[in-house]
């Protein structure tokens, strides 16, 4: 053999060493056809006593792992992802992201493996294929644990503040619309009438629509969690007593009827020795409408206790001997609202 077809037969040992351990019927294994040039010599000239040179094109085949696979043993059974194999193919971990489950468990990692080149799946909960990697579920205001098969689908499945998935339970709801309308797909996390103070307790009122901003305060009271007494009481008993030091005197008294005490007259004596007063007064706190019962249990209302109404009053008695005034104070007035809500 001459050192040209040496040269050439070591060239095509390097080009099939790749490919020496593929069988042809291995998993995703190609076989390649190629050519190449093959210099032969040949009798020439007069009476072909010269010997020259020819060249010829010679067709050879050989095994190569089909595209979008990498080889391992006699065939090619590894699927491609982003450069990558399995186990290590189609992960992403995000650091600045995160699912976290109804149960607390946390996952910041895709998982999934690649099944085709180029192509994932098996991702894990809250995570989508997307070509070549798993990609964690868009983000949703207020939402722990999103869910989606693609961006499309996107929806979901565990709001923050959701202790379980019922009225009176969750501070966000994924069943309402910005509107208080019912949302079947799970698109938003709205904020509920709930015990957060970020929130309102809507207490003693109603959320019509279960959703913050429906919220409608019982008649009479207001403020941010329906807290504050807003409407005056009624006065409905009144009564003031003068007395002097003498027995034989009669006592002064205003108004002239108790139980109708306004508006309140000015009264007129000419006893000069009033030295006692005897002031009593009768008030009430009432509203027409019914607040929602409170639940002992906390089961069915996060509100467990309420009550409310008149704890003190006070009445203010001026008596003016001649151009002298002495104003009689009677204690301080303020109308207790209470309730407790179930510490959850």
């Amino acid at each position: 053999m001459t050192m040209d077809r040496i040269c050439s037969a070591w060239l095509m040992s390097l080009m099939f060493a790749n490919a020496m351990a593929l069988v042809e019927r291995g998993s995703h294994v190609c076989k390649h056809y190629a050519y190449h040039q093959e210099k032969y010599y040949t009798d020439c000239g007069f009476w072909h006593w010269s010997a020259c040179t020819r060249y010829r094109s010679t067709q050879y085949s050989y095994l190569k792992c089909c595209p979008g696979y990498r080889s391992e043993g006699n065939g090619c059974p590894n699927p491609i992802c982003a450069g990558k194999i399995n186990p290590q193919a189609c992960h992403l971990h995000y650091y600045s992201d995160k699912i976290i489950y109804r149960g607390g468990n946390i996952q910041r990692n895709s998982g999934g493996y690649c099944v085709r080149p180029d192509e994932c799946a098996g991702c894990n909960d809250g995570f989508y294929p997307d070509r070549p990697y798993c990609r964690i579920c868009p983000p949703i205001a207020h939402c722990k644990h999103r869910q989606c098969s693609d961006i499309s689908t996107n929806h979901c499945q565990y709001c923050d503040g959701e202790i379980s998935d019922n009225l009176f339970w969750r501070a966000y709801t994924r069943h309402k619309d910005v509107n208080g309308n019912e949302d079947r797909h799970f698109k938003n996390c709205i904020q509920t009438c709930s015990w957060r103070t970020d929130s309102t307790r809507c207490y003693p009122g109603t959320c019509g629509k279960e959703i913050s901003t429906s919220c409608k305060c019982l008649d009479g009271f207001g403020g941010h969690h329906c807290d504050h007494i807003i409407r005056n009481s009624t006065i409905s008993y009144a009564t003031a007593k003068l007395n002097s030091p003498k027995p034989s005197d009669d006592p002064v008294e205003t108004p002239i009827d108790p139980n109708d005490p306004i508006p309140r007259e000015t009264k007129w004596t000419n006893h000069i020795m009033i030295n006692t007063a005897y002031l009593e007064v009768t008030a009430v706190f009432k509203v027409d409408a019914t607040q929602p019962a409170p639940d002992p249990n906390g089961r069915n209302h996060f509100v467990t206790e309420f009550k409310y109404g008149v704890l003190a009053g006070q009445m203010k008695l001026t008596l003016v001997r001649g151009i002298k005034e002495l104003a009689v104070n009677h204690n301080a007035v303020f109308y207790p609202l209470t309730y407790a809500v179930e510490n959850i």
